[in-house]
């Protein structure tokens, strides 16, 4: 487990489902294509290898414990690294990887659901070549305001989704970004318009710029 260290950004977006997370994700991929660089947007999960298994799983018509959930996620995010973030990060010319999800999504769903910390982070040991996002941003919405956004556009059930599941995932994020708040991790209020969101964003943006390559 080790920071960055290929020449390309990359950049995590988390939060709860309804937070405003992907809108957040897709504005950052244009802001560093206006800057010139070969920006690409990518989401967990990747569905790259069991697609089946795992997507039975998130709908429930599969039934699994926690822990063998979040096994597969963290499988998933294997194949995400090695196939599509490694390759892109690790161009000679200026890249930007922007995720949708990544590991801080597993330590904070799989301990609402009762997983301590420390059982994730030795399962993300066990990932080949990972490495931490030069940046995370976590989109804070409170719970029964990302519910109502997530029944009106979903169209397939998902077992997270759920108001009192969906505040203790809040919860976990809040003390995520506490914990981890020396390590560029920052919690951004997501209840304001989605460009006053990223007008928050952006000077996390230019500091990153300046801190890499300056």
């Amino acid at each position: 487990m080790q920071e960055n260290p290929y020449p390309g950004f990359f950049i995590a977006v988390e939060g709860i489902d309804g937070s405003g997370k992907t809108t957040q994700a897709k504005n950052i991929v244009r802001w560093y294509a206006s800057k010139g660089y070969s920006a690409v947007y990518t989401k967990e999960p990747s569905y790259l290898d069991d697609q089946q298994r795992l997507r039975q799983a998130i709908t429930g018509a599969l039934e699994i414990s926690s822990l063998a959930l979040q096994e597969l996620f963290i499988e998933d995010r294997q194949a995400h690294l090695e196939r599509e973030i490694i390759p892109q990060i690790g161009k000679k010319a200026p890249t930007a990887v922007i995720s949708d999800r990544y590991f801080l999504s597993t330590m904070a769903y799989g301990m609402a659901t009762d997983i301590s910390f420390e059982e994730l982070w030795q399962l993300h040991r066990k990932i080949r070549w990972f490495v931490f996002p030069d940046l995370t941003i976590i989109i804070d919405v409170a719970a029964d305001i990302a519910f109502e956004r997530t029944k009106e556009k979903k169209s397939e059930a998902d077992i997270f989704e759920k108001k009192d599941t969906m505040g203790k995932i809040r919860a976990q994020y809040t003390a995520l970004a506490k914990m981890l708040r020396n390590d560029n991790v920052y919690m951004i209020d997501g209840s304001n318009s989605p460009e006053a969101i990223f007008a928050q964003i952006e000077p996390l943006l230019d500091k990153l710029v300046k801190a890499k390559y300056h």
